[in-house]
Order: structure tokens, then sequence, then C-alpha cells
């Protein structure tokens, strides 16, 4: 028994010692004084306990005083224990529950004893957070850059290892402490646009916490524009841009059409079929593309074995104009009323024996009916592609009315247009000139076009037989009346100038000047604005010659006449004050695409940025020149 009680005295003074130790190394010399070995305190965000050793001569007390106080007792994040004591050596525990806000937090830790007190400043760091932009647009000349960082947390910075030669970001190894920093962009030589990517990482000061990592896209144009068609334009003349209004441009060009090889073509896809009434179900139609002249076009009906005899039905056929809504209330180019058919029949939908060909366009066709048991057969598998079936009104994908169009015989050449509304930024798919078209059946076969905007028309010249012909319009989608030689009207086109081609027809201080090429001289002709103009043009005058026949453009840019032509990839200008004696100007945009030609500025412009279309081995170029 003896030796059992000394076993437990001597473990008893060897843990009052080992306490004491401890107690000595938080500062404590194990005589009592009120000691606190610590004034600050830093939490990791995930929170945790921390116990500290003091000591005191007297009775203690200590209290939790928050920076900002809890709203709630719930929300109350650190807790001590004990919070009272009497004279000796203690054991202060702190208990943190785990910091969910983006901002660090504080409290002080106050202990009490003997009218003095000892004050602990407890900090607990925030959730990680890092808020930037994810994209900064940068011009093809490059320069500084300021990005902005919202951070918690000093950060560093490393561009991606595929763009460290163009994008040079502060010394990657410092720890950066400002919510702005500036990243050099080298210029770009290219002239397509290339991206890069800057990594922002925030520097933690506890390993076991998690490192926080954010991306900026830094998107650097090459040269200032888009391609309004990217891909191979044999078939195609060089686009004539007009603005048309804020941000809407259209590109205007000739086309060749479909030859002989393919006369019939159907507008829907698939085998399957199922019956539609339509006088149950409402109009029923289709808008198609024909590529080429048509002078018929036939759809497959059904009338349920003709129990209610022949079915019964009016077609009408229209120019497509923006929606279904707007285009039906045009006046239709064909309509064939109380068209009387069998079961299984395909009618004529047009007046096909009134020999009417209609030219290459976009196209809206309605059949409707109140004859019970009138149908047409509809494909299930809906309208080919870029085509789109109507029923009652609306658009359509499971159904089609099964209609097949049929060509004329023979190439053709037409008229379209390419339409934006973004600035260049997306291009509409072709639309076709009907009207143009129209008068160009059976009386001319253009090899090249130029359409601008001045006086308040459209102007459209036009080679024809190697003669120069006008027509002009002040809405594209009406009808283009004909320079017949004396006056703007419905009859046939007369040459206004023979054996040239032509260039451009340009308006200023009421003179409008109408520019050819006559071998390799431009050559130009004047008279004074007006409805009746060009009937009294003046004698040409020869403006410039060149080394050869050169595909050249002129327009009123910036104050002067300006002459634009290719050579080596480079965009050259003639200049003019009076629009008639040129001189050299030089190289005006060095930077264009391979196999470059046929550059030519808008028309219609307002405001102070120009636009250039020109043709190259990629496709159609829409360069935007601004004057910053």
């Amino acid at each position: 028994m003896r030796k059992l009680f000394y076993l437990i005295a001597c473990l008893s003074l060897t843990g009052l010692l080992g306490a004491c130790n401890d107690d000595k190394e938080n500062g404590d010399d194990g005589e009592l004084s009120f000691k606190f070995p610590l004034t600050e305190y830093e939490s990791a965000k995930i929170g945790g306990k921390k116990v500290i050793g003091f000591s005191t001569v007297g009775d203690w007390t200590a209290e939790v005083k928050y920076k900002v106080a809890p709203a709630t007792v719930d929300d109350e994040w650190l807790e001590i224990s004990p919070k009272s004591g009497n004279a000796g050596h203690w054991f202060l525990t702190l208990n943190l529950n785990e910091n969910p806000d983006y901002d660090d937090r504080e409290a002080e830790v106050v202990i009490t004893s003997g009218g003095e007190t000892k004050t602990l400043k407890v900090t607990q760091l925030s959730t990680s957070a890092m808020f930037l932009p994810q994209t900064y647009n940068v011009g093809e000349s490059g320069g500084p850059v300021a990005l902005t960082v919202q951070t918690n947390r000093p950060f560093s910075v490393e561009a991606d290892d595929a763009c460290k030669d163009w994008i040079i970001v502060p010394d990657s190894k410092a720890v950066m402490k400002d919510s702005v920093f500036t990243v050099t962009v080298l210029s770009n030589p290219a002239l397509d646009a290339r991206t890069g990517y800057v990594y922002v990482t925030e520097i933690v000061a506890d390993e076991k916490e998690e490192t926080l990592t954010r991306r900026i896209e830094i998107v650097q144009r090459g040269d200032f524009g888009y391609f309004i068609m990217r891909g191979s334009s044999s078939d195609l003349t060089a686009p004539s841009v007009v603005q048309t209004g804020e941000n809407a441009f259209n590109a205007f060009y000739l086309f060749k059409q479909y030859s002989a090889n393919r006369e019939e073509m159907h507008v829907w896809n698939g085998d399957a079929q199922g019956p539609i009434d339509l006088s149950a179900n409402g109009e029923f139609g289709v808008r198609f593309v024909a590529a080429g002249p048509f002078t018929d076009m036939q759809v497959s009906c059904c009338t349920w074995s003709q129990q209610h005899g022949d079915g019964v039905m009016t077609a009408s056929l229209y120019v497509w104009d923006t929606d279904y809504a707007t285009t039906v209330k045009r006046n239709p180019v064909n309509q064939k009323k109380d068209l009387s058919y069998g079961d299984n029949s395909w009618p004529s939908l047009l007046n096909a024996d009134q020999g009417n060909t209609y030219p290459a366009g976009e196209y809206l066709v309605v059949m409707q009916s109140t004859k019970q048991s009138s149908g047409v057969w509809s494909a299930s598998a809906g309208a080919k592609d870029g085509f789109q079936g109507f029923l009652a009104g609306q658009a359509v994908s499971s159904n089609c009315p099964k209609v097949r169009i049929y060509y004329v015989s023979g190439s053709k050449t037409g008229a379209a247009y390419r339409e934006t509304k973004d600035g260049g930024v997306t291009w509409r798919d072709q639309s076709y000139v009907f009207s143009l078209n129209e008068s160009w059946l059976e009386k001319c076969s253009p090899t090249d076009l130029r359409v601008v905007k001045c006086d308040g028309y459209y102007y459209a010249a036009f080679a024809d037989g190697g003669n120069v012909k006008l027509a002009r319009t002040a809405n594209i989608k009406d009808s283009w009346a004909k320079w017949d030689g004396s006056a703007w009207g419905d009859g046939d086109y007369a040459s206004v100038v023979a054996s040239e081609v032509p260039v451009s027809v340009v308006e200023n201080n009421g003179q409008i000047y109408l520019y050819t090429m006559k071998g390799n001289k431009l050559v130009v002709r004047t008279a004074a604005s007006g409805d009746n103009w060009p009937a009294a043009l003046s004698a040409s005058a020869d403006a410039w010659t060149f080394d050869s026949n050169t595909d050249v453009d002129v327009k009123f840019v910036n104050g002067q006449f300006t002459a634009t032509y290719v050579k080596s990839n480079q965009t050259c200008v003639l200049l003019s004050d009076d629009g008639t004696t040129f001189t050299d100007g030089g190289v005006a945009y060095a930077r264009m695409f391979d196999g470059s030609k046929s550059a030519r500025y808008a028309s219609g412009v307002t405001g102070e940025t120009q636009y250039m279309s020109y043709v190259c081995t990629q496709g159609w170029y829409f360069k935007i020149i601004s004057n910053d």
C-alpha cells in the first residue's frame, strides 16, 4: 500500500513539473504574476481551437469584444473557456467557427485581474475571393492594358506559355497587393485576331489553404474588320458595300445562276408524307430560294378520294420581305384563284400559259381554301435547309408542302446582296434583288455590277455586252427604273457609255460623276444631279492612266475624290480635289490578306468612320477604318 501511494505521488509531481515547464515556455517563470504571453493571434478561415497558458495573482475574468457585433447570438464566432477563475496558472481555450465571408473579422479577448487588463487581438482570415473581368479586347497596335482584380489576398500574375512572347506581365515572382496591374500587349503583326491568357493566383499564408487561380482572356484583333463571306467567290463579282442605316450595310454583287443541267427543284425533305386539309388547317406555304429564273411550280395535292368532289384552292406567290406577316401584305407577283384539282394530282400554281418568267430570288408561295377536303400533301421531314414551311401563318419544322419548281434552260446572271445590321460582325445569307433581276431577263447579260448610294438613290452601274448601263431605285425592294437614253422608266436599257466598263457613280456639291475604265485609262464624265441625270453628261476626260488594265474604284472620302486599287497585296490610292485630275497618293493600307483585289470604299457612309471591302483568297473582307 505504501509503495502504491509513493508511485502516485511521484507521477503527480512529474505532471506538475511538466505544467510549470509549459508555463515557462510561455514566459512564466513559475512565480505567480499577471502574465499573458500573446497580444495577437491570427486564425485561418477554417477556424479551430487555440490553447494559451497564463497566470494571475488574484481573481480574474475574461470576455470577448467583437469589432463588429454579431447580429444574433447564433452569429457569434469566438468562444472562450473558462471565463473566470482565482489566482494561479491557467489555460484559456479559444474556439473559432469557420469564416464563410469574404472579409477578415476581428475580436478582442480582454482578461481583467486586480484592476489590470491584458488584451489579445484575434483576427480570423476570410474566405478566399477573386473577381475580375473574363475578357479584355485590345487593338492591333497593342500597348499597356490595365487589368482590374478584386481580391482579398495578395496575388501573383503569369502569362500562359503560348502567349508569353506577346503578353508581357509584371514579375511573376512578386507578390502584388494592388487591385489594378498593367500588362503590355505587343503589336499584332498578323491580320487575324489572336487570343492569349493571363493567370492571376492568390498568395496564401497557410499551405493548407486552397490556392485560388483565375484566368483573364485577352483578345487582340488583327486588322479591324470582319468577313462578309468566307470561301471561294469565283462565281461572284466583287462586292459593292452601301451603308443603309446605323451599323447596317448591304454588299451587292452578281452571281451565276443554275444552268439547264438541273431543271427541277424540290423544296421538301424525305419521302414520308401526310395530308393537310387547307379548309381545316388554314394557309399552308413555304419560303424558298430560286437559284435561277423559273417558269412554273407544281404542288402534290389530295382530296381524300374526292369524296367531296375536286379540291379548290387559291395559290399566291410573293417576293419574300423580312418575315411572313410583312410578305403577305405585299401584292403577289402571281395569284391563281379557284384552282381546281383532283386527288393525287400535281396542278400548276402559276399562270404558266401566259409565258411569265420569274427571276432568281427569295419567295413565299401560299395555298388556301374554304372547301372541305381540299388538301395538299405535306413532307413530314419539313423543308430543305435554308427553306421554311408555314402553317396557319406560323413557322413549322415538321411540315412542308410538296412543291417542285421548274427552272428556265440556259445560264443566267443575277443580282444579290448580303446584309449586316451589327456593323459587319455577322452577315445574312444571300438575298436576291428581285426587281433588278426581273428587268435583266432576256434584256441583258451583265458581267460586272457596281452599286452606290448617292443623291437619294441606289445606282446600279453594270457592264453589258461591252457597254455601261444604269438602273436606280429609292428602295432596293421596289422596282428599279432603267435609263433608256432620255429618262428613267420601265422601258429598255440604253447604253450610257459604249465600249467601256463601269467603275463608280459619285455625287459631290450638286454634281454626279460617272467613272469608267477604257482600256488602262480611268475616265470621268459629269452632269448636274437631278431626276434627269445622266441626260447631259459632259465629254469624257482622262483622269488617270495605269500601266495596264486595273480594277479600280472611286468614292468621295474625307473631303477628297479617292480612287482605290490593289497592287502587291496593298491598297493604293489616287487623290483628287476636283474629281477630274488625280495625283498618286501612294499606299494607304499595307496590310491585306493574301490574294487581295477589288478594294472599294463603302458608299452612303455617315460619320467619320470609313469602311472598305475587298476580295481575297479567304473570301470577302469588310475593313473598318477608324479615324481615332
